[in-house]
């Protein structure tokens, strides 16, 4: 009689195959946004724990001791081909929920309920060594794809704080990821620019490489070499070491990567109709490009046609910026009256 061999864990495919699924995915920036990506598979969905509560009549605490996990499962309907991870809504930690996710997705990627021929990945229905090394393989997963090394390698974060920031996942989930990368870094593990997950997020890893703040007004932004700050104009500039997610969500750093960017929508007069072939609005006629021009604030005149100054600055800035961030001269959008001081 053959002896059933025991799985065990290869860490390599389960990196190999985070870094999959974010190269066919279309996220580029941190936080991962592991339910867009596990909607993406067709055979693939994702319920909570609540929601089968009340399609099987159960209660909740029934529905954890059903699926013998207080996190989350992947189920397999093998009829079907079909796969439904469920996850614990109840819990308070939006970071653990998120991790949940990318842990139950890595049972699915890795194909764990097939390998196992199980529909539920429970210790009640493997051995204690199986479960556990499908269990690691799983969370190596989850590392990869929540809190890619590479990209927090290349960005120089050292700090288990700005990990859980940055990545959107639980302070302990970021000190396990601040300990692989130290030790990793022990051990000589490099990651060279040319590595697939880095080019992946290389407009991420630019725009925090160069974020400032400016100590005069508290703005933050992002722009490589600025010298002046694009909302005041003042040149009392840091370099932001801290960063704070939130913050730069509020800044519109994450969400306004708008440069050079073809317009939606007039920001004058909100007509969403625009010539494709000009950059004057065909409605109220204002500039629809923000950039330098070349004049400080008190120097513009109405009705000056500063944008068809052929040696000036010119500098193309985003939406927001009242000033150029490399000379000090007002923006476009400053001068034609659509941002206030």
């Amino acid at each position: 009689m053959t002896k059933k061999t025991t799985y065990k864990a290869d860490f390599v495919k389960a990196q190999k195959s985070a870094d999959n699924v974010l190269k066919n995915s279309t996220v580029k920036e941190l936080p991962v946004r592991v339910k867009q990506i596990a909607n993406s598979f067709p055979n693939l969905k994702i319920r909570t724990y609540s929601w089968f509560a009340k399609k099987r009549g159960f209660s909740h605490k029934e529905v954890c001791n059903l699926l013998n996990s207080h996190e989350g499962c992947c189920l397999y309907y093998e009829s079907l081909d079909e796969y439904l991870i469920l996850y614990n809504d109840k819990i308070p930690s939006k970071g653990r929920k998120r991790w949940t996710l990318a842990h139950e997705l890595g049972h699915y990627v890795m194909n764990h309920n097939k390998i196992s021929n199980n529909s539920t990945l429970a210790r009640s229905s493997l051995t204690e060594d199986e479960y556990n090394e499908f269990e690691s393989e799983a969370n190596c997963f989850a590392r990869e794809l929540l809190a890619p090394p590479p990209v927090l390698n290349e960005l120089k974060i050292n700090d288990p704080n700005d990990i859980s920031n940055l990545c959107d996942i639980s302070s302990e989930a970021s000190i396990n990821v601040y300990k692989f990368i130290k030790q990793g870094a022990q051990f000589g593990i490099k990651y060279p620019p040319s590595h697939p997950v880095i080019q992946l997020f290389q407009e991420f890893i630019f725009m925090i490489k160069n974020t400032q703040r400016c100590l005069n007004c508290n703005y933050l932004f992002s722009y490589a070499q600025a010298i002046f700050c694009p909302c005041c104009s003042s040149n009392n500039l840091e370099k932001e070491e801290n960063i704070i997610r939130n913050d730069l969500i509020n800044s519109g750093i994450l969400t306004n990567q708008n440069l050079n960017k073809t317009h939606k929508m007039c920001p004058n007069c909100k007509n969403g109709y625009l010539p494709s072939q000009s950059n004057y609005c065909n409605i109220c006629g204002v500039f629809l490009l923000n950039k330098c021009t070349g004049f400080a604030h008190q120097d513009l005149h109405r009705n000056m046609k500063w944008h068809t100054i052929d040696g000036i600055c010119g500098e193309k800035l985003d939406q927001s910026s009242r000033y150029c961030h490399k000379c000090g001269s007002a923006s476009t959008y400053f001068a034609d009256g659509l941002l206030s001081l």
